[in-house]
């Protein structure tokens, strides 16, 4: 093999390397594109969650305040999440019919 061919073959090889090393700095590694698309994502769903947990927060902060203030949303959650009545009502429970076999 002549000096030129080698000589070509080592730039070959070296430029090859250089073009590795250039592709793993900026598609792989810790600030590589794919690190970074991924973390793109990744904040974007923390986002979607934090959008969701605002708007479940503001809702709460809803029901609190009518809690607080709201004399018929009061007996509403009285009756239906602890069974109460008032003075002289009556309940009427109606049973699903039992299914035959």
């Amino acid at each position: 093999m002549s000096k030129a061919a080698v000589g070509r073959r080592i730039k070959r090889f070296l430029f090859l390397l250089l073009l590795a090393f250039v592709l793993y700095i900026f598609v792989g590694g810790d600030n590589g594109l794919y690190q970074i698309w991924h973390l793109k994502r990744w904040v974007a769903t923390l986002e979607k969650e934090i959008s969701a947990l605002e708007e479940e927060r503001t809702l709460l902060e809803r029901e609190r305040l009518l809690l607080e203030t709201d004399m018929d949303t009061i007996e509403k959650q009285a009756r239906e999440r602890y069974g109460m009545i008032k003075k002289g009502e009556t309940i009427f429970e109606v049973q699903p019919p039992k299914k035959k076999h």
